[in-house]
């Protein structure tokens, strides 16, 4: 069973996401759930004050952090449900790989 831990972030907006993070230092793509290796998350407190994109592209879903994503107005979560939708549309909702990598999102929703 994998472990999870939610790091809370706060954007310039206000807005707080949750960014997900496994115990092997894996990051969940908020957009499709998929596990990837690497040392920064889709969003980093790179300030101690707020966080922001590290403009990773997930090789999943292929959300460009920080571009796919932007919004001057509204929510970043909203967004990424946006993006979910689009993604599933493109590989379907009932892809095997789709159902199993949503299930890290499901399970530990920020």
């Amino acid at each position: 069973m994998k472990q999870f831990k939610i790091n809370r972030l706060k954007l310039r907006s206000g807005e707080e996401i949750g960014i997900i993070e496994t115990s092997k230092g894996e990051f969940v793509c908020p957009v499709c759930g998929y596990l990837w290796p690497g040392d920064e998350p889709p969003y980093f407190n790179y300030t101690k004050e707020f966080a922001s994109a590290t403009h990773n592209i997930c090789p999943s879903c292929h959300t460009h952090f920080g571009f796919d994503d932007y919004v001057e107005e509204g929510s970043v979560k909203e967004c990424w449900k946006q993006l979910r939708t689009a993604w599933l549309q493109r590989v379907g909702e009932s892809s095997a790989g789709a159902r199993d990598q949503l299930k890290n999102l499901e399970s530990n929703q920020p």
